[in-house]
């Protein structure tokens, strides 16, 4: 230790010159490294996603995630396998050790994926093979919730609150999950219905018509040329009552007469 005090008060332009370069260097450090919420990570995850219409929880993991779970079962390198089964689809979640072959693992998991599809219900869609990335996940979420049942939250935050949010220049993407989605249900009237001589899909024909848009032209505002649409909606129940319907004999009613 006193050797090093000594030659510190030897040499004190190298001391100097050591102080410089660490300030230096700190600087350099501090203004150049890039800070990351979250770094870039490679996870050795893979997600088989197979979508079931009309299936109940029950018979999508018995149809679906367990065949899929044991086509995949003997594939190398797998750690865990986990299933997620809800109503319309299935989740195979396939956890691998570290260092495997991802490239290599993905090709397996398709292969094997593919040799049980011929088992699966005829009404399975086609599967999605998802490699888990760290860098996907979100940054920031929001948990929003009504003050009481009658509230529309879902519709409040698509409306209000995803736009502003995307006024933010840094921001990439912006999702809403959950909320439940409000319909109105039209039920017929059979009685009616053969009264008129009408049919379900022509009801249903005349309901999505009534829901239009078209091109109106243009107008000029200022420097500006603004394209204009002209747009029809019926998204209320007391017009939806009043969506016109022509029977088979040319006669107008509305929806209200038969439902």
């Amino acid at each position: 230790m006193k050797g090093f005090v000594k030659a510190s008060i030897n040499r004190p332009v190298t001391v100097l010159m050591c102080i410089i370069a660490l300030a230096v260097f700190f600087v350099t450090a501090l203004t150049k490294i890039n800070l990351m919420l979250s770094p870039d990570m490679s996870v050795p995850i893979m997600v088989v996603v197979t979508p079931y219409p009309g299936a109940s929880p029950e018979e999508v993991d018995e149809l679906v995630s367990d065949k899929i779970c044991n086509a995949c079962g003997s594939l190398s390198g797998i750690k865990t396998i986990n299933s997620d089964s809800r109503e319309n689809a299935s989740q195979v979640i396939l956890r691998y050790n570290y260092g495997t072959n991802m490239d290599k693992a993905y090709n397996d998991l398709r292969e094997a994926v593919d040799g049980v599809k011929s088992d699966l219900p005829t009404d399975v869609g086609s599967f999605t093979i998802i490699e888990a990335d760290i860098s996907a996940q979100p940054d920031m979420t929001l948990s929003v919730t009504g003050s009481s049942d009658s509230v529309d939250v879902a519709n409040e935050v698509n409306e209000n609150v995803v736009p502003e949010l995307k006024k933010v220049s840094t921001l990439a993407r912006v999702d809403v999950t959950g909320g439940d989605d409000k319909y109105i249900r039209v039920q017929i009237i059979p009685e009616y219905l053969n009264q008129y001589g009408l049919s379900l899909p022509g009801i249903a024909s005349a309901i999505a018509a009534t829901n239009f848009s078209s091109p109106a032209g243009s107008a000029s505002y200022g420097d500006q040329s603004l394209n204009l649409s002209s747009q029809v909606k019926y998204d209320t129940l007391p017009e939806l009552e009043k969506v016109p319907i022509t029977t088979a004999k040319g006669q107008t009613i509305y929806l209200n007469d038969i439902a």
